[in-house]
């Protein structure tokens, strides 16, 4: 690989003062802030040396020009040597938004702090979501539960521990000295597997489990299945893996959120309904003289 090194005193940058030179009218749009440099442009710096007659800079270094470029004029099947995208801004009316969810082109997950965080709630996702779906699988087959509800929750947690399974060793050893791509291949690939899964039920099965996950996660059937759709159909754009990322996240908050609910049920099948008229049932009932209490 090659490249030159761009060294930056100041990280502060006024996207307005950038904007200054472009049409009014005309910069309205999604820009990259694109940072470059001229190799054969030098540029004297370091601490003069007071004894040395003329004065003089010891040292040189490339000069670079910090620009907004508009996204839909940059190639981002292409990275150049010398010039790097560092952010991201949105200006409407002469306003400037900054998208904070944008990720630097990066060779490794280890290259930016972004992206270190999502890998760790990435791996604290896959353990939360191992040990709920080992609880329910162990209790539908202590339980012997045969319904047919019960029995598409199994198949589904199935389908998520044999996934993780697989792509284990190599997330926790190998991606994160890759690239995001590796990263959000291995969420794809547990998206389409998922949503290949629910793709297998009958469809009026599909549509109880749905609802019953509803019930107790308050997460919308049509929420999941898009979530599941969105990450597996992922199209990678170096210059943009903050976007999939982000919607990584939030399907596995979503999977985090319904199998945690249904991991401390009694049985897959359980009603919300039925746990509250038992307990109206047990304090209508209660007789005082045996000192009945709800800490009981």
């Amino acid at each position: 690989m090659a490249g030159y090194r761009i060294e930056l005193t100041d990280r502060r940058i006024s996207v307005k003062s950038l904007a200054k030179s472009m049409n009014e009218e005309q910069a309205d749009g999604d820009y990259y802030i694109l940072i470059s440099v001229n190799p054969f442009d030098k540029v004297p710096f370091g601490d003069i040396d007071p004894e040395e007659i003329p004065p003089r800079h010891p040292n040189a270094q490339p000069n670079h020009h910090i620009e907004l470029l508009p996204v839909s004029s940059l190639n981002s099947s292409y990275s150049g040597g010398n010039y790097l995208i560092i952010g991201k801004v949105d200006l409407r009316a002469n306003i400037a938004q900054v998208d904070s969810n944008f990720i630097p082109p990066c060779t490794s997950i280890q290259s930016h702090p972004a992206l270190i965080e999502y890998y760790n709630s990435y791996a604290k996702s896959i353990g939360n979501l191992q040990q709920y779906a080992f609880k329910i699988i162990q209790k539908a087959s202590h339980k012997n539960q045969n319904t047919a509800l019960a029995q598409n929750v199994k198949f589904l947690c199935t389908t998520m521990v044999n996934t993780f399974g697989d792509m284990y060793f190599q997330f926790r050893n190998i991606t994160p000295w890759q690239p995001p791509v590796y990263l959000i291949e291995s969420f794809a690939r547990l998206a389409l597997h998922l949503y290949n899964s629910t793709q297998l039920l009958v469809p009026a099965e599909l549509e109880e489990m749905l609802n019953y996950s509803l019930e107790w996660s308050e997460i919308a059937p049509h929420t999941l299945l898009n979530q599941l759709s969105i990450v597996a159909e992922t199209n990678y754009d170096h210059h943009n893996c903050g976007e999939p990322l982000l919607y990584i996240q939030q399907m596995l908050r979503s999977l985090e959120t319904i199998f945690s609910k249904l991991s401390e049920l009694d049985y897959i099948g359980q009603r919300k309904e039925n746990i509250i008229v038992n307990e109206q049932e047990v304090s209508t009932n209660t007789n005082p003289k045996r000192g009945w209490s709800v800490l009981d």
